[in-house]
């Protein structure tokens, strides 16, 4: 029955790119006065912080409007994003008829479909917003595009650079040594941390971010592990943070025994903020390892590299070490592993912090 049931969705998904199928336009986009561009992207914080560099360069050197169109998954990324004009938020709850119908109002010229893999919400707006240009990547929705890009090689080629050859569309060259992920904090949680720093008397001292949260399926790196990296950081004059999500204060609670701050990223905003003003931070494979780019904060990373070349998620255009297990789980990286990489890793950022006092 399931099987059914996916066949004839299968169906309906073809006929459905064969009614707004578009004619393929070789011609590169020329861009003139201020087009109006939509981005629909239904990923999660790490891909959606890897497209901001994208945002820059429509922003700034094509001056093109843009407006995001974005899930719950996201919305953090974009809703206070400097880059965009307007953030448009989808809720399945809400449905995707009455979603479009405000978008379409505002004659969007250019679509931009980021996506490297099928997303059939993303290609049913694709296809029901008109829209001159409609760019995206070779995969099975191509029908919806009138420019479509090849996915360029996942095991060679970074996130962020993929994402940026959506601009081979349009006939316009721009610098991108000088890109990076684009994040900026709210005045109000800058204002925020600044207050925690001075309650907690964490300014004017190397402080270093030690995250245990990351994705499920990476697993969990063990509370002795933490507990011998915090006992190790002990040797350095610094204050240490332990980062947590709210599902893991049970862990966080224990790998600080009541001897460490602990701080609980309940808020995107808040937190990026938080990240924003330390020296250093831990972390295993997460959105933070490209956060901590967007402010230049080194980051020491743990990496699982299991069943895949895939390029590992390195942060892009930062400074970073880290240490990589190609078994299925953190708990995998041995503890004296992950301390030969990190010593003389956090040593010189330790010494270069010194040295610019």
């Amino acid at each position: 029955m399931k099987n059914i049931k996916q066949h004839i969705n299968n169906l309906l998904l073809n006929l459905f790119y064969f009614l707004f199928h578009k004619k393929p336009n070789k011609s590169k986009i020329n861009i003139a006065n201020k087009l109006k561009v939509l981005i629909i992207i239904f990923e999660d914080l790490k891909t959606s912080l890897a497209l901001t560099p994208l945002l820059k360069v429509l922003n700034d050197s094509f001056n093109c409007e843009i407006t995001v169109l974005g899930n719950v998954n996201n919305q953090s990324v974009f809703n206070n994003n400097l880059l965009i004009n307007k953030y448009s938020l989808y809720n399945k709850n809400i449905g995707i008829v009455k979603t479009f119908l405000p978008i379409s109002k505002n004659k969007i010229d250019i679509i931009i479909n980021p996506h490297e893999k099928q997303n059939v919400d993303a290609a049913l707006f694709l296809g029901l917003i008109k829209a001159k240009y409609k760019i995206g990547f070779e995969k099975e929705d191509h029908q919806l595009l009138t420019h479509i890009l090849p996915i360029l090689n996942h095991n060679r080629i970074h996130i962020v650079d993929r994402l940026l050859s959506i601009t081979e569309a349009f006939n316009k060259e721009f610098n991108k040594s000088e890109l990076n992920i684009f994040y900026q904090p709210t005045k109000t949680s800058e204002t925020l941390i600044e207050e925690y720093f001075i309650k907690h008397d964490l300014l004017h001292k190397f402080t270093i971010a030690v995250n245990i949260s990351n994705s499920a399926e990476l697993g969990f790196w063990g509370i002795n592990n933490y507990k011998n990296l915090l006992k190790y950081l002990k040797n350095f004059n610094a204050n240490i943070i332990v980062c947590a999500s709210i599902d893991d204060i049970e862990n966080a609670e224990k790998i600080s025994d009541g001897k460490t701050l602990i701080y609980y990223d309940t808020e995107f905003d808040e937190f990026a903020a938080l990240l924003k003003n330390v020296n250093l931070i831990f972390s295993p494979d997460s959105y933070i390892v490209q956060l901590a780019a967007a402010f230049k904060i080194p980051v020491f990373c743990l990496f699982v590299q299991h069943k895949t070349a895939e390029m590992i998620n390195v942060p892009y255009n930062s400074d970073f070490d880290f240490a990589v297990t190609d078994n299925d789980n953190l708990k995998n990286i041995s503890y004296g592993n992950v301390l030969n990489s990190f010593v003389p890793y956090i040593e010189y950022i330790y010494e270069k912090y010194n040295s610019a006092k």
